[in-house]
């Protein structure tokens, strides 16, 4: 899903987390309600050339979703799930998100261009070596969502 998509879907009823890759995302209020009631999670702050705008997301791998789901259920929360997105119904709409937002640093490192010597630039000074896997996994996964203009 396109991040205009995503951002269009956006509301302060509902957490909504998309599925990308192996990981799970929810951005700008869904992932400010997230963080707030269901499970603190440091939030990354990026701009976006396509909606031209600075977003706010944070994500987990696929991994850990059932305990994310459990703790949902646990706080009462409603939870409805399909392949690629998942509503969690909020009881209460948390405010605050604009300051919350605000206070985010916003990440420019390792920014990516379609060209391709900065591409080959970016891959050859990636430290795999002492990268986890699921660091080389969201590394490579964040090239590929750049690169298509989806992130």
């Amino acid at each position: 899903m396109k991040i205009e998509d995503i951002l269009i879907k956006e509301d302060n009823q509902n957490i909504h987390l998309h599925k990308e890759g192996l990981f799970w995302r929810a951005y700008e209020y869904s992932a400010f309600a997230f963080v707030k009631e269901i499970k603190k999670y440091n939030a990354k702050k990026k701009f976006i050339k396509k909606v031209n705008s600075e977003i706010v997301f944070i994500g987990f791998p696929e991994s850990t979703l059932g305990n994310i789901l459990d703790l949902c259920k646990q706080k009462g929360y409603a939870v409805n799930k399909n392949e690629h997105l998942i509503t969690i119904k909020l009881i209460t709409k948390s405010e605050g998100f604009e300051i919350w937002k605000d206070e985010i640093e916003i990440e420019d490192k390792n920014h990516v261009t379609k060209d391709d010597d900065s591409l080959s630039e970016r891959i050859a000074g990636f430290p795999l070596a002492t990268k986890t896997p699921m660091e080389a996994q969201q590394f490579l996964y964040n090239l590929q969502m750049e690169i298509n203009g989806n992130l």
